[in-house]
């Protein structure tokens, strides 16, 4: 059973909350990316909200809202916990290697749906001080989920040309 029940759409850049409009600019400031998102070509909200186990939900934020980014040459993603703050990760798509979660070995043990993304985030250091590190990127099962999961693979394996 899926931990959260997500739901995904397309949506455009210029109506995400202005929060979330804050933290991405703060995060392209602190770490001089530039305009990265000047030429998204999608972008895609995802609310995840926990399932309940018996008589509770458990540990954990119960209401997560997530946006993933795809520009030519980078994923941004930004997500906003029940605490209200906005964390913004990036990475650049040729520094990308994406799994859907469907075909990987935990897929048996939690269904869920989305992608691992490992990659050299910006402003991130994974484990024993490597550069790489692996989020998931939740993503629903609807037609704009599926479309950015098809156009996240496509902008990866382009960006390697």
């Amino acid at each position: 059973m899926d931990p959260y029940t997500r739901t995904t759409r397309s949506i455009k850049l210029e109506v995400l909350p202005a929060d979330v409009r804050q933290a991405l600019q703060a995060h392209q400031d602190e770490y001089n990316l530039g305009p990265i998102l000047d030429d998204y070509l999608e972008c895609v909200e995802t609310i995840s909200d926990k399932r309940k186990k018996g008589l509770f939900k458990g540990p954990g934020d119960q209401h997560v809202t997530s946006y993933a980014i795809l520009t030519p040459a980078w994923l941004v993603y930004a997500a906003k916990g029940d605490s209200g703050v906005v964390t913004v990760l990036s990475v650049p798509l040729v520094e990308a290697v994406a799994e859907d979660y469907a075909q990987s070995p935990y897929y048996a043990k939690i269904q869920d749906h989305g992608f691992h993304i490992t990659g050299a985030f910006t402003g991130r250091i994974g484990m024993y001080g490597s550069q790489r590190i692996t989020i998931f990127l939740p993503l629903g099962e609807e037609r704009d989920a599926q479309y950015f999961g098809e156009a996240l693979m496509y902008g990866i394996s382009s960006s390697r040309r």
